[in-house]
């Protein structure tokens, strides 16, 4: 089993935080794509 290093007591919980560092993830790699492309 894998360590849980946010400490989310239920797996609710976890099912949350994981959806907002993926949506976090996500806002970052479209910025750097916008990014990038004004600088082409």
């Amino acid at each position: 089993m894998l360590e849980n290093k946010i400490n989310a007591q239920s797996s609710a919980e976890l099912a949350r935080e994981e959806e907002r560092i993926s949506k976090q993830k996500a806002i970052t790699l479209f910025e750097q794509s916008i990014r990038e492309d004004l600088c082409k």
